[in-house]
């Protein structure tokens, strides 16, 4: 029965219940107010998302040579999502693979890009324009009821047949009107944010050739998820390069693990023959070497005739003498075996006559 004398009862229960609940639902608001700002200023701004999508208006333009669809200044983002469905002869390498091994080569900061832009973008790809503004404006509207009902309650305070409640009323619209004055400037706030994040999108959309609809309350989540799901994919296709890569690499190995290799122990040392056949090669071969104008080419390094000359002089003439002695004695050996022919023949004849 007392509770049934209190005024607008249940306009205070509200109050105090948002009073409990305000902050849970203004920080569930927040994050999606920043994801989308921050998503949509990334889109429009970054290089590296620009370099992406030079690379796929460039594959297209090759793909398309020599045809009507040639030579493209452009393309509607809608595209994004088919370069997964043209495949190779084995039908497991995509537009999309050849796409990012190109980027893995020579920009690989895009590939940064895309795994640091995703985790907002999945928040931004829930959103509708709807979920983002009428959650604030219904908080917004609330707070203000409950403004309204401190004020009236302080009114009440004053009059005759709430005067055995009075300190309980004054004591409520207190404390509802100390929740109520910054909790209507924060969602204040929040609400400019909103609206700030959302003319942010609008030329995001501008950006990329797509219209804005006022009607259309889907469309945040329908843009923003062709990104989520064409950057998903990119991811996907880095680890499917990374693999092949792997995979690739271990088959070398075994490869070059398995090519069969000559050990020391297989290798049959040289006999003592041998080694001499080899030094004397290696000695023929080292006087065989090219002779320039005025200088010849030595071990130690270039040296002139006359440096040569000089340091084997001894040599030299050893050589000579030994030349010179062999010759006489050829000579000699020469001349006795001529004087003996003409000695037989002499004798002969004498012999002849005398018979």
């Amino acid at each position: 029965r007392q509770m049934a004398k209190i005024p607008r009862l249940q306009n205070k229960l509200r109050a105090m219940t948002l009073r409990i609940v305000f902050d849970l639902r203004l920080h569930d608001v927040v994050p999606r107010i920043e994801a989308l700002e921050k998503v949509s200023k990334e889109l429009r701004d970054s290089t590296s998302l620009t370099s992406i999508l030079s690379i796929v208006l460039t594959i297209g333009n090759v793909m398309n040579v020599n045809t009507s669809k040639g030579d493209a200044m452009g393309f509607k983002i809608d595209v994004l999502s088919k370069l997964q469905d043209v495949r190779s002869t084995d039908r497991k390498t995509t537009l999309l693979h050849y796409a990012v091994s190109w980027l893995e080569q020579h920009n690989a900061e895009s590939l940064a890009f895309v795994d640091a832009i995703v985790p907002p973008l999945e928040m931004a790809s829930a959103l509708t324009r709807d979920l983002l503004l009428n959650d604030l404006e219904d908080l917004n509207n609330k707070v203000k009821l409950a403004a309204r009902e401190a004020e009236a309650t302080e009114r009440d305070a004053s009059k005759k047949e709430f005067e055995k409640n009075k300190k309980k009323f004054e004591k409520f619209a207190k404390v509802v009107s100390e929740f109520t004055a910054p909790a209507m400037e924060e969602v204040g706030e929040k609400l400019t944010s909103a609206k700030s994040a959302l003319e942010s999108f609008k030329q995001t959309l501008t950006y990329f050739g797509e219209k804005y609809s006022d009607t259309d309350s889907e469309q945040m989540k329908e843009f923003f998820s062709i990104f989520l799901r064409f950057f998903s994919a990119m991811k996907k296709a880095h680890a499917d390069n990374e693999r092949a890569k792997a995979a690739a690499a271990k088959v070398a190995g075994k490869k070059e693990a398995t090519t069969p290799m000559l050990s020391k122990k297989a290798i049959k040392p040289l006999t003592k023959k041998e080694k001499a056949k080899k030094a004397t090669l290696a000695l023929m071969g080292s006087r065989r070497k090219t002779m320039t104008k005025g200088n010849l080419l030595t071990e130690e390094g270039p040296k002139t005739r006359d440096e040569i000359k000089g340091q084997d002089a001894a040599t030299a003439l050893g050589t000579a003498f030994n030349q010179g002695t062999a010759e006489k004695q050829q000579s000699q050996k020469v001349r006795l075996s001529k004087n003996k022919k003409k000695g037989s023949v002499s004798t002969t004849k004498r012999l002849t006559m005398k018979l």
